[in-house]
Parts: C-alpha cells; sequence; structure tokens
C-alpha cells in the first residue's frame, strides 16, 4: 500500500507507522519543513501535491492527521482516493466534523469523540489508540528502579493551562512545593530529547485528560518507567491498564494523598511502574496500535466501492462549504489568501440562508487581514467598512439570521467607537430574542479572533442537543452573554462605570462560567469603589480561571489596601509555587514577590 500523509512530518511519520514505515511507500505533506512536500501558499490544493509525488507513484489511501487543528489542502475530498481522518480532539474539531464527517472513509478518534458522531447519523468511525510510545526513545536501561530526581511532573500543552479544570489540580499540585516535594510542570515539543530526559528522570508523571483520552505523554511516561497517575474514569485508561496494577487511579479529594504515599513508599512505586512499563511495551507501541488500524480498515471499507466523498459530487456546494468551514477553523496552516481562493470557486446559490452563510464567512475572512503584518490604519478602516458591508447584505438576505448581526457587533467593539457598538447591540438583542427556532439562524462563521471560547460551546451545543427549543434558548443566552460583555466594553470606554458593571452582571447571568467577564466586573466594581464586591469578584475569578495573572495581582494589592495582609502574602506565595513550577509563568515571579516578603 501507498500512502500520502498529510500534516505528518517525516519524523512522526516514522514513529506513527512503527515498523511498518516504508519510506518508499510514503509520502508526507505537511505545513513544516521536515516533510517531503511543503505545504504553502504556492502548494496547497490536492493537485499540486500529486504533481509533486514521485513519478508513476499512484497513492492507494490518505492519511490525514489532526484536521481539527491543521488547515487540509483544498480539493482532498476530490482526489478520487479514500481518506482516513485521525482526530486528535473530537471537540475543537466538533464543526468541522459535522460537516465533513461523511467525506471521510473512515475516522479514528477517543472514545467520547466516536460516541458523539454516532449520535450525529456518523457510521464510519472508530476508536484506536492514536498515541503510543516510540521505543527509540525509551532505552530499555531506564528502569523504575533507576534514580530519579524529579518527584512530580506534568507535562500539559501551553493552551490547555488556560482550561479551568486542569489549572485548577495544577494549582493543588504545585503546593506541594510547601511540602518539599519537587514538582515541575513542563511544555515542550513531543519527540524532544529533553522532554525524554525529564520522562526519565521523573519518579511520578501525573495525566490529566479533557476528554476523557489518553495522551502520548501518558504512554511515553510509563514507558520511561515513571509511575503513572491518571484520573479516576478515565474509560481509556481502564482499556490499556490495571488500576493499582500498572498505574493509579485518582481523584480532586486524594491524588495529593497518593502522591505522598508514592513519594514515600519507593517499593510500591517502584511495583506499579515496572508492571506500567511492561503493559505498554507489550501493548501500546505506535505500530500495535497501527495493526488495529489496519485491520479495522480492512474488515470496514470496501475495496470495491468508491471513496466517501464520491457522493458529493452532484453536491458542490456542500463539499466546499465543508472546506471552508475546516480550514477557517484550523490553528495551523490557515490563511486569507487561501480562503479567498475557496470562496470564490463556491457556486452561486440558490438558496437565501445560503446566500446568507456566504457573505457572513466573507466577512469573516475579510477580517483575517487585521492579523497580517503591516497593515496600515486605513487600511484597516477599509477592512471593517467591508466586512460591515458583507453582514449588511447578509442580513438583508435573510433577516432572521442571527450571525451576522452577532459578528457586525463583535468587529465593531474590537475596532470601533463605542456609540456605534451600544446601537448595534440592541439591534442584535432585539434579533437574537426574537430568533426563529430554525437551526440555520445560529450556523456560519465567526470571528477569526477572540471567540474561540464561544466557538467551542456554540459547536457543542450544536452537535448534542437534539430538542430544538432547547438548543434556540442556549444558543441564545451562550450569544447574548458575550454581546452584553462588548456592551459593558463600549461603557467602560465611555467610562460610564455603573453602566458597565450593569452590563457585566447580564453578562454573567446569562454564562456565570465567563471569567472574563467577572474579572471585568471586578473592574468596574472597583471603579466604583465597592472593595468587598470587587474582591469577591476576584475570587469568583480565580475559581474559573485560577491562572488569571491579572486578577491574582490585583486581588493581593485589594487584600493590601483592605489591611489584609495575611491574606495578601499567603495568596502571593500560593502562585509563586505556581509561577516556579510552570516555565511560562516565571515572568509572574517579579510582581509576587513584594507580597510575599510583605514589602
Amino acid at each position: 500500500m501507498r500512502y500520502v500523509c498529510i500534516h505528518f512530518t517525516k519524523n512522526f511519520a516514522r514513529t506513527f507507522f512503527g515498523a511498518y514505515y516504508d519510506p518508499a511507500s510514503i509520502v508526507t505533506a505537511a505545513w513544516d519543513d521536515d516533510s517531503d512536500i511543503r505545504l504553502s501558499d504556492a502548494c496547497f490544493t490536492f493537485e499540486q501535491i500529486r504533481k509533486a509525488l514521485p513519478a508513476d507513484w499512484t497513492p492507494d489511501m490518505i492519511w490525514v492527521w489532526s484536521p481539527e487543528h491543521n488547515g487540509n489542502p483544498a480539493g482532498l475530498f476530490r482526489s478520487g482516493i479514500p481518506v482516513i481522518g485521525l482526530v486528535n480532539d473530537w471537540k475543537t474539531g466538533i464543526e468541522h466534523l459535522q460537516t465533513s464527517a461523511a467525506c471521510y472513509d473512515y475516522i479514528f478518534t477517543e472514545q467520547k469523540g466516536v460516541e458523539l458522531l454516532r449520535r450525529l447519523g456518523c457510521r464510519n468511525a472508530g476508536y484506536v489508540p492514536l498515541h503510543g510510545f516510540h521505543s527509540a526513545l525509551h532505552p530499555r536501561e531506564i528502569t523504575p528502579g533507576s534514580e530519579r530526581d524529579i518527584d512530580v511532573s506534568a507535562f500539559i500543552e501551553p493552551h490547555r493551562l488556560r482550561e479551568p479544570d486542569i489549572a485548577y489540580w495544577l494549582k493543588k499540585l504545585c503546593a506541594l512545593r510547601e511540602q518539599g516535594i519537587l514538582v515541575q510542570i513542563h511544555s515542550m515539543p513531543e519527540h524532544s530529547p529533553a522532554r525524554m530526559d525529564l520522562m526519565n528522570r521523573s519518579s511520578i508523571v501525573l495525566e490529566r485528560s479533557s476528554r476523557g483520552e489518553v495522551s502520548r505523554s501518558a504512554y511515553e511516561a510509563a514507558a520511561a518507567g515513571a509511575l503513572l497517575m491518571h484520573e479516576d474514569g478515565n474509560t481509556e485508561a481502564e482499556l490499556l491498564w490495571q488500576p493499582f496494577i500498572d498505574y493509579v487511579p485518582y481523584t480532586e479529594a486524594n491524588f495529593t494523598a497518593l502522591i505522598q504515599t508514592y513519594l514515600q513508599n519507593s517499593a510500591a512505586r517502584a511495583a506499579i511502574a515496572l508492571s506500567g512499563q511492561t503493559a505498554v511495551r507489550e501493548h501500546g507501541s505506535y505500530t500495535r496500535h497501527f495493526e488495529l488500524m489496519s485491520t479495522m480498515l480492512q474488515q470496514q471499507l470496501d475495496p470495491e466501492s468508491k471513496p466517501a466523498h464520491a457522493r458529493f459530487q452532484n453536491r458542490p456546494h456542500e463539499l466546499l462549504r465543508a472546506e471552508l468551514i475546516q480550514l477557517y477553523s484550523a490553528i495551523k496552516g490557515r490563511t486569507h489568501a487561501q480562503l479567498d481562493r475557496l470562496l470564490a470557486q463556491h457556486p452561486e446559490p440558490a438558496e437565501a440562508s445560503e446566500k446568507t452563510w456566504l457573505l457572513n464567512a466573507a466577512g469573516c475572512i475579510r477580517m483575517m487581514r487585521l492579523d497580517e503584518d503591516e497593515v496600515t490604519q486605513k487600511q484597516q478602516a477599509q477592512v471593517l467598512h467591508d466586512s460591515m458591508n458583507d453582514w449588511n447584505a447578509a442580513l438583508q438576505h435573510d433577516p432572521a439570521a442571527v450571525i451576522p448581526a452577532f459578528n457586525r457587533l463583535g468587529a465593531m467593539s474590537i475596532t470601533g467607537n463605542p456609540d456605534t457598538v451600544l446601537q448595534l447591540f440592541e439591534d442584535f438583542k432585539s434579533r437574537c430574542l426574537n430568533a426563529s427556532p430554525a437551526r440555520k439562524s445560529f450556523e456560519g462563521l465567526l470571528l477569526p479572533a477572540g471567540m474561540e471560547d464561544v466557538c467551542l460551546e456554540r459547536s457543542l451545543i450544536l452537535a448534542e442537543y437534539a430538542v430544538m427549543h432547547e438548543t434556540i434558548n442556549r444558543l441564545c443566552t451562550l450569544l447574548l452573554s458575550k454581546a452584553y460583555a462588548f456592551k459593558g466594553k463600549a461603557h467602560m470606554a465611555r467610562s460610564e462605570w455603573q453602566l458597565a458593571y450593569d452590563a457585566y452582571r447580564d453578562s454573567l447571568a446569562c454564562r456565570p462560567s465567563s471569567a472574563e467577564a467577572r474579572y471585568q466586573l471586578a473592574v468596574a466594581a472597583n471603579k466604583l469603589r465597592l472593595p468587598d464586591e470587587t474582591a469577591n469578584q476576584l475570587k469568583l475569578t480565580l475559581q474559573y480561571a485560577p491562572f488569571h495573572w491579572n486578577a491574582v495581582l490585583n486581588l493581593c494589592s485589594l487584600y493590601r489596601h483592605l489591611g489584609k495582609q495575611e491574606d495578601s502574602k499567603q495568596l502571593a506565595r500560593e502562585y509563586r509555587h505556581v509561577a516556579l513550577s510552570v516555565p511560562a509563568f516565571e515572568k509572574w515571579l517579579e510582581q509576587l514577590t513584594p507580597y510575599v516578603d510583605n514589602r
């Protein structure tokens, strides 16, 4: 079999295919230099990739790694070749999956992602672990009994530090430094020798999933001979390992006590670590997982049938919309020029709702230009003007549409004057509260910046709620929460602190978990000279976003102002442990020190 591997570097292809890796049968194409074909503005379509393949080399299958994070080549689903999707983060990719899942011949993802896809009617999905360990990076002489100078490590991707649950338990973990336990929180590239060295030096590696998954670092930790601790109830971990034999499950209530127990009892720690190392080496390799995938594909795919995307040949507008959503949602490889080209290929729609969708998309794609280098103030004004025209035209085609009105309000909040924001807020609020129960009213691209939390939550609501009136109510509440925050920001710009305070209260009434709205409410309360309310909202901000550093520093300062020196010192000490443990937070140490030292 010959494979084109999209979003694979050559190094990762060697890892993923394990013992089955054959450079003569695998061609990689990625947005990275370490690939056979380098994706770029000059090589972005699948036809361009096809032309760059070796002479007389015809692929039998296309593998796509992490399409929820990487922009797919245009025309991928018109290639006539079966496409296999490997989705790491189904939550991030849910909007893409809702529109594109049927185009893939098969999708491998996490267990909960498979469950959701099947509820959406997608049967071409299954679970096989996407990660494993690479034997070359874990020499067998690294044993659980080896000397280890780091007590506890956790390996967290930078963006996950913003997740409330992750931040909450990391803060508790870092507090163990108070007892002389060396805790280190690492964030570094996979396959990194430094990362492997830290794994090999750690007595315990603590893992915590955000979607019920088992990550690559869990396999690496076990293979390196560290004691792996994973949250209790993780069904993927329970399928792979036996609790308290191969790994240690923990809860919020007991994980610090378990760490102390196993650090003190080195024999028990080494026994579980050795059993876990043996289990992962026998059953947790990339080679083994690729074998499972190959077996499943042989069972599920009919070699005589056409690729799944062939069914969209007579529905080009659906395919192009799916491609637009995937590329626009990608973190890597998304550029304004590529999206413009895709948008230009879209056939002229007949339905008003489709015209509305395209005009709204055009406005969002234009706004991406504001992120480009060397954009003049005049050009910024023109981009905003053209985007507003697109959204206004979208609303003329479909007056019941909500998303174009929301984007119009958001764009003006970012770049425009507060008076216009307040006018647009009233228009949006009226549209939202009187929205049609039709799902289409709430579909469409959202602004490219500052909307990540709203995009994710909206996608999950659209995916998970089958009862339409409940869906509409939740979507209205979500968007109104953000709209009230835009209103609060506009009142702040006009120094209308009471009105800003009221707007942020309304925002939180819709969505209490919004840490940023809560922090801004605290700022407004402080301007109104309400110290107790300010302190209360800052504390609540840290409940929802424990690593909101401006809230930490403002609360330390407020405690001191109120004469609560010990409270200020204690809070600063707690966060000093975090800043010492997490390299990404070291920059806050200098600002915390005066409160720790009571200066």
